[in-house]
């Protein structure tokens, strides 16, 4: 017996359509935060949150795991990916005007950068995990704030649905749930520099302080690949800096490079076609008669 699971975010609708288990159409939510440097964490020591409202919980002022200070996020419904009628500049100047009823001091000019994405919510507004009227396909759909703090549950939920289906699950003796940290914390007296010949204290990106050691890692050993520099951001917050990369960009992408044995013009930022470096001297004449 085979069963297929709809974990299809954003167009989690369309793939129900498609085997005729679509009762319920997704209304994308847009949110955008600001995250700023750690020179202004010290403001949050704890989540800080407004009187919710019908759209959500409202515009959050946070320390992060790692220091920073987080402002947001929106809750802007939109009816088309990506529609909404404030500017940018309407929608940072609502996050701070909002942030600041709550914190005083907060100074923009520590500002990291600016992220938006969009919740994928149901029309009424609520979870969707359920077996649909299709045998054997099952709608985890909708899953709007909290989300990622509900998906250990949600994984448990979905989980007993297949079971009470009649799937036949075994367990993974193999599998260990507890894994060695990446980050490696580093206190006032840890000794590392640019250039040192030692990979435990070598810093390639000097703004977070991640070292060689640590991005070899998740390059040579770690289960999940990793191929890109914006892969070994996510893991090591390498380019999470102030100056979101650009001291270390070059410098991973080498390190890139070396452990996986091929070009580093060729090591893409994201995705094939994302190249750090042009990747032939003929790309390289193109974009320098663009400047």
């Amino acid at each position: 017996k085979r069963f297929v699971i709809n974990a299809a975010g954003m167009i989690a609708d369309k793939v129900a359509a498609m085997v005729g288990a679509n009762n319920f159409s997704i209304v994308p939510r847009k949110g955008e935060y600001l995250i700023l440097s750690k020179s202004q964490g010290h403001l949050a020591k704890h989540i800080l949150f407004p009187v919710p409202t019908e759209k959500g919980k409202g515009i959050l002022v946070s320390q992060t795991y790692h220091g920073n200070l987080l402002l947001g996020p929106t809750a802007r419904d939109a009816s088309v990916i990506g529609g909404g009628t404030m500017t940018n500049r309407q929608v940072i100047d609502y996050i701070v005007s909002t942030a600041r009823t709550m914190v005083e001091g907060i100074d923009l000019t520590e500002t990291i950068a600016s992220f938006s994405g969009l919740r994928a919510r149901t029309e009424n507004g609520d979870f969707i995990i359920e077996m649909s009227a299709v045998p054997g396909f099952v709608n985890v759909a909708g899953i709007d704030s909290p989300g990622l703090t509900s998906s250990p549950a949600i994984a448990q939920y979905t989980i007993q649905i297949l079971k009470d289906a009649g799937l036949k699950l075994e367990v993974n003796t193999h599998f260990n749930p507890y894994r060695s940290p990446i980050i490696v914390p580093k206190g006032p007296t840890w000794k590392g520099s640019i250039d040192n010949e030692d990979p435990e204290k070598n810093i390639i990106c000097r703004c977070e302080r991640v070292t060689e050691a640590e991005i070899v890692s998740v390059l040579s050993h770690r289960p999940i690949l990793v191929t890109s520099s914006d892969g070994v951001k996510k893991r090591t917050r390498a380019g999470m800096g102030p100056c979101q990369g650009k001291f270390c960009g070059e410098r991973v992408a080498r390190l890139i490079a070396r452990e996986k044995h091929q070009p580093v013009e060729s090591v893409t930022v994201k995705s094939p076609g994302s190249s750090l470096l042009p990747e032939s001297k003929e790309e390289a004449v193109l974009l320098l008669s663009k400047l």
